[in-house]
Order: structure tokens, then C-alpha cells, then sequence
């Protein structure tokens, strides 16, 4: 709720040039922020038995693809009539086929995918992938990765959030 009170809020202020709720939810990003930590440890959680046995590699990746794409292209497809009619729709178009398809393939690029939100997807699936390696790595490599993830996402987390002790 927090990650759509947030939304809504940007949706507020972009349309009136006022703040929603009196800025009450200008810290909705932590909602995204929360997301993301709840979604990394689901799925170490999940796929922790997994972890260092290279053979379980393939139907943690069919299980990852699945969960993700069918359902963003169905929706991306259903906004190509408006992405291709009303360029203003989109504030990268630029009419480059190319950008519809590291949209539909969720690639990262400087620019938002077609369903805008898809964004986060593409952040998902880079840590799928790292998953996905320690899947297919040994039991202790495996574990490092995760290990250095969790870590780096740590400080992450921390410099976006301004910590005093990374204030340089």
C-alpha cells in the first residue's frame, strides 16, 4: 500500500502542483525499497535448497521466466496501440524498434520500458539471474554470491537512505 499511496501521490502532484496529504507519503519509495528486500529473501527462501546444485538450474529459470513475463507482455502488448499512436505516451520514443524490444526482452536501458512500472521487473531479473548462478555454482560459491548480494544491497539501501556513517 505504501508503493500505491506513493504513486498516487506523484499522479497528485504532477496533475495540481500540490503536495498529497500534506507530503505525509513522500517516503513512499521505502515501499519499493521493501519490495525489493521482501521479494530477494522469498525467493533465496524458496530456492535455498537449491542453491549449489547445478541441475536444479533449469526449472528455477523456467519458473522465474514464467512468473514474469506472460503476464508484463500481455499488458505491454495491450499498450502498443497507444505507444505507437501517442508519442507523448512515452517520453523516450523515439519511433526505435529497438526500444520495444529491450522492453518486451526487460532489459535495462536509461529509458523506462513501455509499461513504464517495468522497470522494477528489470531490477527482479538481474537478481534472478545472480540466483539463478548460485543455483548453477557450487554449494559454496553459491552461498558467496548470495552472501555478496545481501551485502551490497545492504549498502545500497543505506546510502539511498542517506545512513550518517556513508554521509562522506
Amino acid at each position: 500500500m505504501i508503493v500505491v499511496f506513493g504513486h498516487a501521490a506523484l499522479l497528485h502532484e504532477r496533475r495540481t502542483a500540490t503536495s498529497f496529504l500534506g507530503g505525509i507519503v513522500d517516503a513512499g519509495t521505502i515501499g519499493v525499497y521493501f519490495f525489493f528486500v521482501l521479494s530477494g529473501f522469498i525467493v533465496v527462501w524458496v530456492h535455498r535448497g537449491d542453491i549449489g546444485h547445478p541441475a536444479r538450474a533449469p526449472r528455477y529459470a523456467y519458473q522465474r521466466v514464467t512468473r514474469v513475463y506472460p503476464m508484463y507482455w500481455l499488458v505491454t502488448l495491450a499498450l502498443f496501440p497507444v505507444y505507437f499512436w501517442v508519442p507523448d505516451f512515452h517520453s523516450s520514443y523515439d519511433g526505435d524498434p529497438l526500444d520495444v524490444v529491450r522492453s518486451l526482452a526487460l532489459w535495462p536501458a536509461r529509458e523506462l520500458p513501455i509499461l513504464s512500472v517495468g522497470w522494477t521487473l528489470t531490477h527482479e531479473l538481474l537478481f534472478y539471474a545472480v540466483v539463478g548462478l548460485a543455483i548453477a555454482a557450487g554449494r559454496r560459491t553459491g552461498i558467496v554470491v548470495v552472501s555478496a548480494i545481501v551485502a551490497i544491497s545492504a549498502w545500497k539501501l543505506a546510502v539511498d537512505l542517506g545512513h550518517p556513517l556513508l554521509d562522506g
